[in-house]
């Protein structure tokens, strides 16, 4: 017995072959109707990008094969709804009146799309002033993650991490709003680079660099390349001092909330070593170290109840995932005790040292 193809299916075949007639126009009310069309849905993107591989443009466009479909689904927003069904479907409402013969100005105009050196979804839909909007991207506890962004950069989200990603036809802007994240910026001078995180804005054109935002800093380290870093006037509130200050490879730049600059020189090589699970503390204090450690282990967690004790500074090279590590380190300090709570470490000073 065959099998009967849904008559959404067929609706959104049909739209798609007049969509590839309607392009051949080339005017802008047509490519904007066409954005909300293919923004409706993934099924849409999925039909056309079939329409034109049926056709053969875009198998000459791709001929090594390199355009993942399913990957240019995913990176649409969270909130598209699938069709299934018929009932609730997304629909602009503004496909072309008639279909029409496919022509081959249609076709080389959606080839020209993906000859800017990507694929046809990612240029034409983040290079229109149709989708302008922040993307976000997170990473849970223990968590790390690589993000391939439309423009070639390279984003890594380090565990317990939130980014928010716009890119347009202008810039690239990227704001960290929570823990770490290592870019590797594709160069294009047309378009500044730019990490926002707190007070401070870490502006790129190609290179490579880190950016930790904590509680009480943010710390830029960059690996190649040069990196300018200055105060983000949006966000920053009272006065800050006079910025911005370039950093090249092996520097960093620790970035206090009033605005002042701590530089010093790093090992690039030190630098994104969380991405084999390592960490590497010189002179941190044993707040942040325990901090770090508790963005890759749920248990134990681990507290350090004492405000100078959280001061006092430690060096070390541990596994992220190996907090027991750190406590067999620790024991070797004959001033501290350490009591276990379910799956809390609770670390503190010992009676006879705080008398």
């Amino acid at each position: 017995m065959s099998r009967q193809v849904p008559l959404d299916a067929l609706r959104i075949a049909e739209e798609a072959a007049q969509w590839m007639d309607a392009l051949e126009s080339g005017d802008p009310q047509t490519h904007s109707a066409f954005a909300a069309w293919l923004r409706a849905s993934p099924r849409h993107i999925e039909e056309f990008l079939l329409l034109t591989a049926s056709d053969r443009a875009f198998d000459e466009l791709d001929a090594g094969q390199r355009i993942d479909v399913d990957a240019l689904i995913a990176q649409l927003p969270n909130n598209v709804v699938s069709l299934q069904g018929g009932a609730g479907e997304p629909h602009s409402g503004s496909t072309p009146a008639a279909p029409r013969s496919r022509s081959a100005t249609g076709m080389r105009w959606a080839a020209s799309i993906s000859a800017l050196g990507l694929s046809l979804l990612a240029v034409w839909m983040w290079s229109t002033s149709e989708l302008r909007s922040w993307q976000p991207y997170a990473t849970t506890v223990g968590e790390q993650r690589s993000i391939g962004l439309p423009d070639g950069s390279l984003l890594q989200l380090n565990a317990r991490s939130r980014v928010e990603v716009r890119l347009s036809s202008e810039r690239r802007d990227i704001r960290l709003l929570e823990g770490e994240a290592l870019f590797k910026v594709a160069h294009d001078a047309t378009r500044p680079f730019q990490v926002h995180a707190d007070n401070t804005v870490v502006r790129a054109i190609g290179t490579q660099f880190n950016v930790r935002r904590g509680l009480n800093d943010t710390v830029v380290s960059v690996i190649e390349g040069r990196v300018q870093v200055s105060r983000d006037d949006e966000a920053s509130t009272g006065h800050l001092p006079a910025l911005p200050e370039l950093l090249g490879a092996g520097e960093q730049a620790r970035v206090v909330p009033d605005g002042q600059v701590t530089r010093l020189k790093v090992n690039p090589q030190d630098v994104g070593v969380w991405r084999q699970r390592r960490l590497v503390f010189r002179d941190s204090t044993l707040g942040e170290i325990a901090d770090e450690f508790n963005r890759y282990n749920r248990a134990p967690k681990i507290i350090v109840a004492d405000v100078d004790l959280r001061a006092r500074r430690f060096g070390g090279t541990f596994d992220a995932d190996d907090p027991q590590a750190l406590v067999r380190f620790l024991r070797a300090e004959p001033d501290l005790t350490f009591e276990s709570q379910g799956s809390t470490l609770v670390i503190r000073p010992s009676p006879a040292a705080s008398q």
